[in-house]
């Protein structure tokens, strides 16, 4: 483990030495060959516009690209598909908690390409709460038959192939996950965010209606063990600007004792006008309580909205952003809200800094509000 540690220090503290004197392409290196800017991609990085959805789907390649040669592809090191991202929350003050000085909070390589038909994305972290022992992240092996139809083989989070930001805790723009993904409902499967084994099939077609089936296990489960759950995703652009969709996932806890049933449910839409952006997502959930005697049913929702200041070459400055949270737990009888605000400034497309005032209104009972004022720096290269 001690090795894996020092190679992945090793190799951070390179791409540091270097990040500063490359050209600001985009990130990761897998879209360094095209010479695009951030901008391209993201309306505020990491989330997508409408280009940037498009080259995700596709297996990160542009329409006008040909194809790649695995061989040659590696032969070259500048063509090595490797990234790595550094945040440093240097200030971190919760409500009766100790500050924090967490001068380095999270490091991560990212390994992700396109190879002819297939794409791959690999992550290994490490962060301050682990000592920051290495650990493997998201996993992805796709095949990408064409726009209608593409396979995929996952250890990652639910709808890791949806493209519209709000699902996916990979476009989050806040310290604070989004409510509706960090939490585990009446605790019959884990987080929407959590990682699980998946065979799944995605694709978009007549480029106006995104698709996404999957066969999952339980969350957390790296074995996935007697695989159980299925989900189905939906998503219509009515425009290029607006989006409606939902989701459905069924399944069984058979890692319970005893088994429990749960299902999830929820309709989301996504607005865009000019640099504003609008994301609301609304969840029902039903799941049996832990002794698999009673059936809970919750609800929970999020609405987040943000407006991107940029220059006339596109690159983001400030980014204001607001976030409300609600959620309900013990079949609706307790429930907690949340605010998130946040001011973000893009010092270069790929190097930002944030502060947050997270404010939670109520807390579930037994359980007291709480405030959180977090600084933070990004660095991606």
């Amino acid at each position: 483990m001690r090795s894996i540690r020092d190679i992945l220090l090793l190799s951070l503290t390179a791409l540091v030495g270097v990040a500063w004197t490359l050209p600001v392409n985009a990130v990761p290196a897998f879209a360094h060959q095209y010479d695009k800017k951030c901008s391209y991609c993201h309306t505020a990085w990491p989330q997508l516009n409408q280009k940037g959805r498009q080259f995700k789907q596709q297996g990160y390649k542009l329409d006008s690209d040909e194809e790649v040669q695995l061989g040659d592809y590696l032969q070259d090191w500048e063509n090595v598909p490797l990234s790595g991202l550094l945040i440093a929350r240097p200030y971190d003050k919760e409500q009766r908690e100790d500050t924090k000085m967490r001068a380095v909070h999270e490091a991560e390589l990212i390994v992700a390409g396109a190879f002819n038909k297939f794409s791959g994305w690999m992550e290994i972290e490490a962060e301050d709460e682990t000592g920051f022992e290495p650990e493997v992240g998201n996993l992805v092996l796709s095949y990408h038959h064409n726009d209608w139809f593409n396979l995929q083989f996952l250890y990652a989070p639910f709808l890791w192939s949806d493209p519209y930001g709000l699902y996916g805790d990979h476009f989050r723009l806040t310290r604070g996950h989004v409510g509706f993904i960090d939490q585990s409902f009446e605790g019959a499967d884990g987080r929407l965010r959590d990682s699980r084994q998946q065979v799944g099939a995605y694709g978009r077609i007549m480029d106006k209606l995104f698709w996404n089936i999957g066969w999952n296990g339980d969350a957390n489960d790296a074995e996935g063990e007697d695989a159980s759950s299925v989900h189905g995703r939906l998503a219509f652009d009515i425009t290029d600007d607006i989006m409606i969709g939902g989701f459905i996932m069924d399944g069984e806890c058979r890692a319970c004792t005893p088994d429990r049933d749960f299902m999830r449910w929820g309709v989301d839409g996504q607005v865009d006008y000019k640099n504003f952006r609008l994301q609301a997502v609304y969840i029902g959930t039903e799941g049996d309580d832990a002794a698999a005697i009673a059936e809970e049913d919750n609800n929970v929702y999020s609405v987040q909205a943000f407006y991107t200041f940029a220059k006339e070459t596109g690159r983001p400055t400030f980014v204001p952003l607001i976030r409300y949270d609600s959620f309900e737990k013990s079949d609706g009888t307790d429930d907690s809200d949340a605010l998130t605000f946040n001011l973000g400034y893009y010092i270069t497309q790929n190097v930002k800094v944030h502060a947050e005032y997270f404010h939670q209104l109520d807390a579930f009972t037994g359980e007291k509000e709480t405030d959180r004022f977090t600084l933070q720096l990004f660095l991606a290269f």
